[in-house]
Order: C-alpha cells, then structure tokens, then sequence
C-alpha cells in the first residue's frame, strides 16, 4: 500500500522516469509490469495477490532487472530499489559477476529490508 503514493510521487517529481515491477517466487523472479510511466497501469500491478512461497534470489531477481534498465537511455539515471523480507538469499550462481554487470551498465542498486542487513549490499 506504501509502494503506490511512492510510485506516482516518484512518476511526478521525474516525468522522464520509468518504473518496472518484478515479484519474487520460489528463487524466479516474476515481471508484474514492464518498464513504463503509466501510473495507472503500475498501480494494477501492485493489485495482484502474491503470495510468498521458497526460497529468495537476490542474484535472479537483479539479473531479471538489467535487460529492461540497461535499454533506458543515457538521459536516466539506471537504478533497482529492492524491498526485500527475506533473511538470505539461494543463488544459482556466483553474484559478484551480477554486481560487475551492474557496474558495467551503470546501474545502482538500493536496499530496504525489513529483515537484518545483507553483506553484498553493503558492496
């Protein structure tokens, strides 16, 4: 309920912006919404009923992220907001080379958790 006033304040105060959605489910990560700055289209995305189930992937769901950021024009900034309440993170891989592409493509990555705090976001 908090994501949708941040949302359209954030569509407001950024009328180049664009905003994306991904949930995460079982270690998949799940795109809810494309890439748009459709307020309304975002907001029915936040609608949908999800509910937890397995394990996190922080490695998945980032690299789910950066094909869609990666084509946002130079004219942006690049950046992924996670929320996360999870207490790890499963990863079918070795995460350091996500946070490299991440790097290379100019993306930055912020965190809120609502559980402790997780060592490669502090990197």
């Amino acid at each position: 309920s908090m994501l949708r006033p941040f949302i359209a304040n954030f569509i407001e105060e950024n009328p180049l912006g664009v905003v994306g959605i991904v949930s995460m489910r079982d270690g998949l990560a799940q795109p809810l919404c494309s890439i748009t700055n459709d307020v309304q289209q975002l907001a029915m995305a936040l609608e949908q009923k999800i509910e937890p189930s397995g394990d996190f992937s922080l490695q998945n769901a980032l690299e789910t992220c950066i094909l869609p950021i990666s084509n946002v024009g130079a004219h942006g900034s690049r950046e992924i907001l996670v929320l996360l309440s999870s207490f790890n993170s499963c990863d079918p891989g070795d995460i350091q080379v996500t946070t490299t592409k991440l790097e290379k493509e100019k993306i930055r990555v912020c965190f809120i958790t609502m559980m402790g705090e997780y060592h490669i976001a502090k990197q």
